[in-house]
Parts: C-alpha cells; sequence; structure tokens
C-alpha cells in the first residue's frame, strides 16, 4: 500500500549523494552510500501535501 501511495503522490527528491534506496516510508527516504570517508546513510524527509 506504502509503495502505491509513495509512487501515485509524484513527489521527488535529488539526493545529495550517489547511493542505493535502502528505506523509504511514507515520511522519509533513507539512501546508503560509501564515499572516500567510508560508509553514510542520508536522510530525506517528505512533506505532506494537504
Amino acid at each position: 500500500m506504502k509503495k502505491i501511495a509513495a509512487r501515485d503522490s509524484w513527489e521527488a527528491i535529488k539526493a545529495r549523494r550517489a547511493g542505493v534506496v535502502e528505506k523509504v516510508d511514507n515520511k522519509n527516504v533513507y539512501i546508503l552510500g560509501e564515499d572516500e570517508n567510508g560508509a553514510f546513510i542520508d536522510h530525506y524527509a517528505l512533506q505532506k501535501k494537504s
């Protein structure tokens, strides 16, 4: 259900760094990646439209 709601919302974010989507829920997106400083997880909060 969450996957369909996220797809149908047409919400888009642009990640600051390259990585793989690790987790998505109705309020957040987590990107897992690795750079010259080691592993990282970037967090992006989704805005709810009313």
